[in-house]
């Protein structure tokens, strides 16, 4: 038995497709010169179109190869700058001279935040080693102007003690708030800085400041 309704259903279909009495129609519309024009613009114009993109990303430098420390590398642009910064803002050419910035633009914004110590428990490892587990509190929090002023009595207390540009500086202190704000006092002091940790040996650190010859 035939399929007729399937043969039915095709010729419609196979009308529907037929793209010449399309290109026919429009030809009677449009003729020749018509169909050249749609043919020139779907082709000119993408091209076009992504040449001036290309031009675009061609103007706005990504990044600039640079040598640090004797090693080549590319600093790369802040999407938020149009073009290459050289600083974050004006007058900030320095770490010191940033960091005075910040402490007055953002004088009541929390800068540094410690954590007081309510408990030290003892735990021993399953090999035998024994460690310090500290329970912490929250966050109290200094705020720029808070740490700025402080860090200005502590630059005030040096110089009265006769250290200048020349003059070395150790830390020899825990991480701590006050570790921080000795440390970007001496960026502003310009005195050379070497940092100890608190877990030297006491006769290793005491040859060390005796080596570096510092007060």
């Amino acid at each position: 038995m035939k399929n007729t309704d399937a043969t039915t259903l095709a010729k419609p279909l196979t009308k529907k497709v037929d793209f010449s009495n399309y290109l026919s129609l429009f030809m009677k519309s449009y003729g020749t010169s018509g169909i050249v024009g749609a043919v020139v613009v779907a082709v000119v114009v993408p091209v076009l179109f992504s040449s001036i993109l290309i031009g675009k990303k061609k103007g706005k430098k990504r990044g600039v190869p640079i040598e640090v420390g004797g090693e080549a590398g590319y600093a790369m642009r802040n999407a938020r700058m149009p073009e290459l910064a050289q600083f974050p803002w004006e007058g900030a050419t320095t770490i010191a001279a940033l960091f005075e910035q910040c402490c007055e633009k953002y004088s009541r914004n929390p800068c540094l935040g410690t954590k007081k110590v309510i408990k030290k428990d003892v735990v021993t490892a399953s090999d035998g080693r024994r460690f310090e587990k500290l329970h912490l509190g929250d966050y109290e929090w200094q705020t720029y102007g808070q740490v700025y002023q402080r860090a200005c009595h502590f630059a005030s207390g040096l110089v009265n003690f006769g250290h200048n540009v020349v003059t070395r500086v150790a830390i020899f202190s825990e991480t701590r708030a006050e570790w921080q704000i000795a440390f970007q006092i001496f960026q502003v002091i310009v005195a050379a800085i070497n940092k100890r940790k608190m877990e030297l040996p006491a006769v290793g650190s005491s040859l060390s400041f005796k080596e570096d010859d510092k007060k």
